[in-house]
């Protein structure tokens, strides 16, 4: 039989919450696999399903190509070769079960099918491996967020500073970063749910707005629909700024959420690759990322990316808080010895720096 999680099981909550969700508006029309077939179904080591693969495979087993034959389904497993020489570098055996998913924009996509380690999904860019979702749920979810709800009339009420929401939906295209701190957490919250109708969707291609609107979205504790206002830009711009990224780490680092972490990570990700530069003098946006990927537990791919960013430049900015606990790691990496002499003199500056002035008599 199929492997029945407590419904307690977290995994097996989330897989539910998402597949109930996506029944409603699917994107494309599931065919799921037959009760009976499922059943049948292992693991290639023989272990029963994972409670994500499960709940996800009897709502579709049509989106992705994971199995071959409907009768008799087998893993559609990938030899992958070439990368099998990199995965210890994520931890996983070299003959690790793998199955190919739709690539991305840079990098191939990988399930493997490892239930110690939660089934990750593997990025590949030629050149490396590393993990792109812990599991194969946190994959599903990043490609077909739950639909958030449009906004209902009756949110819109007075607020505790600032406009009345009633007043400020019709102004809401001339809104501007600074007009967003005079907000109480009822009126943001109205402003973010407002950017899903159409006649407010250019706000989404601001990035300074929608930088401001994040943060302040944190600030009031409210992670889910910061993050829907997100996932909003990326899907209206498909390039996600730097002051944006470092919101969003901002956000995941914050709150441990492991959503807002995976977002983060793959805007810094995106960023690392595609222009050094532009992390380069955002220091404080390396420990931000390491402490989501500390929440993911991928420091070692991140810690990677945070000496590339470093040896690229040729130097360590000091906007990085090289004594932030989260760095910790990273200066002993082998590019970043270079820099031993110029990060010690950067701790006793930034040391100096906090150190409060005494007061005169």
């Amino acid at each position: 039989m199929v492997a029945k999680p407590s419904p307690a099981d977290p995994l097996a909550v989330r897989a539910r919450a998402l597949v109930d969700a996506l029944r409603g508006a699917p994107p494309r029309t599931p065919r799921p696999m037959r009760a009976s077939v499922l059943e049948k179904l292992r693991m290639p080591d023989g272990a029963r399903l994972s409670a994500d693969l499960a709940c996800w495979l009897a709502f579709d087993a049509s989106w992705f190509p994971l199995l071959r034959g409907r009768a008799k389904p087998e893993w559609a497993l990938a030899e992958a070769e070439e990368l099998r020489s990199f995965l210890s570098d994520v931890g996983l055996p070299r003959d690790v079960p793998l199955v190919a998913l739709e690539p991305a924009a840079s990098e191939d996509h990988y399930l493997a099918l490892d239930p110690s380690r939660g089934n990750p999904v593997l990025a590949w860019d030629q050149a490396r491996v590393w993990i792109a979702s812990p599991t194969f749920l946190d994959y599903v979810e990043r490609l077909f967020p739950p639909p958030r709800p449009a906004p209902a009339s009756s949110s819109i009420g007075s607020t505790k500073k600032g406009p009345a929401l009633r007043a400020l939906a019709p102004a809401l295209r001339t809104l501007t970063p600074q007009a967003l701190e005079a907000l109480d957490s009822a009126a943001l919250v109205a402003v973010a749910r407002a950017l899903v109708v159409p006649a407010h969707r250019k706000k989404l291609a601001e990035a300074a707005f929608v930088e401001a609107l994040v943060r302040a979205l944190d600030t009031a504790g409210a992670t889910a629909e910061a993050l829907g206002v997100l996932d909003e830009h990326l899907a209206a711009t498909r390039r996600v700024s730097s002051s944006v990224t470092v919101a969003a780490l901002a956000l995941g680092a914050r709150t441990r959420d492991r959503r807002a972490c995976e977002w983060a990570l793959e805007a810094y990700r995106v960023a690392a690759k595609r222009d050094p530069d532009s992390l380069y003098f955002l220091g404080h946006a390396h420990a931000l990322a390491s402490t989501c990927a500390e929440v993911l537990g991928v420091q070692d791919e991140i810690h990677q990316l945070i000496e590339d960013v470093m040896y690229f430049n040729g130097a360590i900015p000091s906007s990085v808080p090289v004594d932030d606990p989260a760095l910790a790691s990273v200066w002993a990496r082998p590019k970043l010895q270079l820099f031993s002499s110029e990060l010690r003199a950067l701790a006793q500056t930034q040391a100096k720096r906090k150190k409060p002035k005494e007061r005169r008599a």
